[in-house]
């Protein structure tokens, strides 16, 4: 066992520090996202299946009728939030935060469950991803690991173990048992797997801390030395594993800074920066296109896996196939990123589409020229889309998003907003 015990000073420097005022502002935030964005998906094909695995059980399956197990509720909201991609990014993490942090809270909490208590289990939780992604750098991200999954479990083992008021040491226990189940790959973005790893990671979290409260036997400082997993999983580089604490001189919430990115759009935020460029471009007639040429950032464009979509649903983490629909003058709706065959049109745009990379850059950016038949060049760069904690979206944005969503926005709205002061069974019973 290592004698710094890495794992017991990270929680008990997370479990110690108190909300804001600011924090408990963007948890709500995040909140009323993740409601929208589950409500979205609720009746998403890959949602419909997984209902029939779920046997009756106590805890609430957003947007049904339906109560079944804890484990089974993590998995089908954990998958309900994720299966549009439409749902809230944090950029230190690299991954979707409140598909798996949230999704293990609800099935975890019942009717007298504290929501301030709720809202400081949330902030945790994504401050825990956030560090143990920035420690293990983009390396693991760019090999192929899914951080949405591989390290939002831990994160969500740590919220949940701070919601059910588990001590320092059961807790690394538990994170010991998330550890070891940590896993999800890139390799599967565009198919129903990848809101599955949201889902699995839910699930596995809540099995975690089973696992610790009944007393299973596990090594409780797992996340550094050679062989745990910051080391494993930053491709068995011994790392410093002290870059995972907290520097308490200068604390911030990483939920209120940087802060959550919320999407417009249901997409890949990867492609986000390329929207904002294209968008700035307009509507070009195909014919009018000599080549599409589009820069990243380093490899900013590393989760827009496929180049050649065949469906809609694949090109959501295309950015040939985003760029494509904008310059065809059509809107970045649900509508566009259905599972079916791409027309004849978007694959005449998206053959015209070459991707660079430039690994000198300093500051994240997306810059597309255009040259056009007529020997025009257009170029465009984008750096601050609309969503991005550079450029947020106004609270009124997202409560507009829950309202689009659902006809009980409002009274969804209005017990969120007094969430601290009452119980999060008041808002299961609306979701």
């Amino acid at each position: 066992m290592e004698i710094n015990h890495i794992t017991k000073r990270f929680v008990k420097q997370l479990f110690l520090k108190p909300l804001d005022v600011d924090v408990i502002r963007d948890a709500k935030r995040g909140l009323i996202d993740f409601i929208a964005s589950s409500h979205y998906g609720k009746d998403d094909t890959g949602v419909k299946k997984l209902l029939n695995l779920a046997v009756p059980g106590p805890a609430k399956i957003i947007g049904h009728d339906r109560y079944t197990t804890v484990e089974q509720a993590a998995l089908i909201n954990g998958f309900m939030a994720h299966a549009l991609d439409f749902d809230d990014v944090h950029h230190e993490f690299r991954g979707h935060p409140s598909a798996v942090i949230l999704p293990t809270l609800f099935a975890l909490s019942d009717e007298h469950t504290s929501g301030r208590r709720f809202l400081h289990a949330y902030t945790i939780g994504v401050e825990a991803l956030a560090k143990l992604a920035l420690s293990l750098s983009n390396v693991h991200y760019e090999k192929g690991w899914h951080n949405t999954s591989t390290i939002g479990i831990i994160g969500a083992t740590i919220a949940g173990a701070f919601l059910k008021g588990m001590n320092e040491k059961d807790t690394c226990r538990a994170i010991g048992f998330a550890a070891t189940m940590a896993g999800g790959m890139r390799i599967h973005f565009g198919t129903e797997t990848k809101p599955l790893h949201a889902g699995i990671a839910a699930k596995h979290a809540i099995e975690a801390l089973q696992f610790a409260e009944i007393g299973m036997n596990v090594n409780d400082n797992s996340l550094e030395g050679q062989i745990g997993f910051l080391s494993l999983y930053g491709e068995n580089t011994v790392k410093k594993a002290e870059a995972i604490l907290l520097d308490t001189s200068t604390f911030k919430w990483r939920l209120s800074k940087p802060g959550l990115w919320f999407k417009l759009y249901p997409c890949c935020s990867g492609s986000y920066f390329g929207i904002d460029a294209a968008q700035r471009i307009g509507e070009l007639a195909v014919s009018d296109i000599e080549e599409i040429n589009i820069t990243f950032s380093n490899n900013s464009d590393a989760a827009l896996v496929i180049r050649e979509p065949k469906t809609g649903e694949e090109g959501r983490f295309s950015i040939e196939y985003i760029v494509s629909l904008i310059f065809s003058g059509r809107p970045l709706t649900l509508e566009s990123f259905l599972p079916e065959e791409v027309d004849d049109e978007i694959k005449t745009y998206m053959k015209k589409v070459r991707r660079f990379n430039n690994h000198q850059a300093v500051k994240k950016y997306t810059l597309i020229e255009v040259k056009t038949t007529d020997g025009n060049v257009i170029t465009v760069r984008g750096v601050t889309p609309k969503g991005s904690p550079d450029n947020p979206l106004q609270t009124s944005e997202l409560e507009e998003k829950l309202a689009d969503a659902t006809t009980n926005a409002d009274a969804i709205l209005a017990t969120i907003h007094n969430i601290e002061n009452c119980t999060v069974g008041s808002l299961v019973k609306l979701i």
